[in-house]
């Protein structure tokens, strides 16, 4: 209810209004009162915007026309929402344009993504208050709603690149504006040769035939592809470049959705990234992608159907922050999901076996942060391989845990690294041994489980170096040139063989074989003039029996053997 009071003042009249809610049947007893000092002004007009006129990404700006300007005591105000009713609504306050009667507001570039609709009225009130949403009616002096049904836009205006130059030019764009930089300025095409300077984000992206997207400028950028529903939202139907400053793309989405991309195009890096409270974003890298950087999963993220190719030094960066199954972005072992270096950290564990029937590789380095896991889980390949997982590269760095938990499958790698703090498990299960072709250096924590290392390089030494207190249970010694070389005095409980390759120790150096108490009889096996311990070799044994020592010195064979 409304009551309206005017009151000679001076050479005019002041207004007092109050306004109470449901004054006939329920009242509530909440009255509010307005004093205006002159006339109080109403709404003669206004035209809602063009929806192809409005752009996501940008603040659309709304007018109404007053019947005069305000005096002391009266303003207008817009109230909108972007979803089903006035529930959660925003009020923001009009300002004066400077000219005429007319008095406009901002509608945030937040609320104006692409394909919203945009609903609101105008109404007056006090002056400079702040109206919480709940109290809008009873704050009212009066509105314009459209007759009742309110105005609205809907966000649809597309950005076009239609002139060549960087993205950060407002000619570069139909709409002659500079990009937003912290919104997303939904589909955009290209449709000349733009260079990508700044960061955005947007919910696809064209790249006309002819023409050239280069990604980056001077400095890094990332582009941020952010959408709602599955499909493509990358397409490159011209040429895609890197630029000299540094890309990073971001899939991201705000549902459950899967991102597909088309054409051919050369990430450096990628991202994806669900929002939160999202169940899980996919990425499908068509049959052209290639990363020369890093591809990054994040939790809730996943590579659908087709994985990108992996050029030469990039990385699969698995940084889930829980576990995670090896999947299709590490799914072959060449050509496209062929990983160069694979990474693990933020405290992901990594289950690669999966399921798998056959040996899964990578052609560069595993290294596993500190937290972080790296596992075999239960690998079986039926019986027709003895590697399940081959490190290609250099090193196999670990400073969280390496565990090859219950498989029966080796894994094999170059040179492994365990640093201070990491932990090393070879299987519970037979078969799951330990084999290198380079060195062995560990300073962390090793737990054998009965389980081999197997050194089988075939080029040059291996070198043995740990931390105190490591027992190994089996070696096999397995080389077609070099040698196995000591940094410490090793124990080895349970049995050695030796096929090829001598053991012998650092240069200076006079490090011992230890032999444990076995239940294997003997304890080393095979031993031959083409390997022997080149060195000193200390057994320990409970009953009597004849005890071998193969050894040799100075490059000769000289086995001794003890009768009891």
């Amino acid at each position: 209810m409304l009551f309206r009071s005017t009151v000679p003042s001076g050479g005019g009249s002041w207004n007092y209004i109050f306004k109470t809610l449901n004054a006939g049947s329920s009242p509530t007893g909440t009255i509010v009162f307005f004093e205006v000092q002159g006339d109080v002004r109403t709404f003669t007009s206004h035209s809602s915007p063009n929806s192809s006129s409005v752009y996501p990404g940008l603040a659309q700006r709304l007018t109404v026309t007053m019947s005069g300007v305000f005096n002391t005591g009266q303003s207008a105000y817009i109230r909108y929402h972007t979803g089903a009713d006035f529930s959660a609504a925003t009020i923001i306050k009009l300002t004066y344009s400077g000219s005429g009667n007319d008095y406009y507001a901002d509608i945030p570039a937040s609320a104006n993504r692409y394909g919203t609709t945009v609903t609101y009225y105008f109404f007056t009130s006090g002056s400079g208050l702040t109206i919480s949403n709940d109290d809008a009616d009873l704050f009212t002096i009066n509105y314009l709603n459209n007759g009742g049904s309110n105005y609205s836009y809907q966000v649809n205006g597309t950005w076009l690149a239609e002139s060549d130059g960087v993205w950060s030019s407002a000619s570069t764009w139909n709409v002659n504006m500079v990009p937003p930089l912290s919104h997303s300025m939904g589909p955009v095409t290209i449709k000349s040769n733009v260079t990508f300077n700044q960061n955005a984000t947007v919910s696809s992206l064209t790249i006309n035939s002819d023409k050239t997207f280069t990604a980056s400028g001077s400095e890094p950028v990332t582009l941020t592809v952010d959408a709602n529903a599955s499909g493509t939202t990358l397409n490159n139907n011209g040429t895609w470049v890197q630029g000299n400053g540094g890309n990073t793309v971001v899939f991201s989405a705000g549902a459950d959705m899967t991102h597909t991309v088309s054409g051919e195009i050369p990430f450096q890096h990628v991202t994806i990234s669900r929002s939160s409270g999202i169940p899980a974003v996919g990425v499908n890298f068509g049959s052209n992608s290639t990363v020369s950087g890093t591809l990054k999963l994040t939790v809730g993220s996943y590579v659908n159907t087709n994985a990108p190719t992996y050029l030469s030094g990039s990385y699969l960066q698995y940084s889930i922050g829980s576990a995670y199954d090896r999947n299709v972005e590490w799914s072959q072992n060449s050509g496209n999901a062929y990983p160069h270096h694979v990474k693990i950290s933020d405290n992901t564990t990594l289950n690669a076996f999966n399921g798998t029937t056959s040996p899964r590789q990578i052609a560069g380095n595993l290294i596993i942060d500190n937290g972080s896991t790296f596992s075999m889980g239960e690998m079986n390949l039926g019986g027709s391989y003895d590697v399940g997982i081959i490190i290609g590269g250099d090193t196999l760095l670990n400073k969280g845990t390496v565990t090859l938990s219950t498989s029966v499958e080796r894994l094999q790698c170059n040179t492994y690294l365990g640093e201070t703090g990491s932990t090393l498990i070879l299987s519970g299960v037979y078969g799951g041994d330990l084999e290198l072709k380079g060195d062995y250096t560990n300073l962390g924590n090793f737990t054998s489980n009965s389980r081999a290392l197997f050194f089988t390089g075939s080029a040059g030494d291996q070198n043995i170096t740990f931390s105190g207190g490591q027992q190994f249970d089996y070696m096999i010694v397995h080389k077609s040139a070099g040698n196995v070389v000591l940094g410490n005095d090793i124990q080895i409980n349970k049995l050695l063989t030796l096929t090829s390759g001598l053991i012998t120790s650092k240069t200076g150096n006079s490090y011992s074989v230890i032999m444990g108490d076995s239940p294997d009889s003997p304890s080393i096996k095979n031993a031959s003039a083409v390997s022997y311990i080149d060195g000193k070799l200390r057994q320990t044994f409970t009953s009597a029996m004849p005890l071998q020592y193969p050894v040799g010195k100075g490059g000769e064979y000289r086995p001794v053997t003890f009768e009891y």
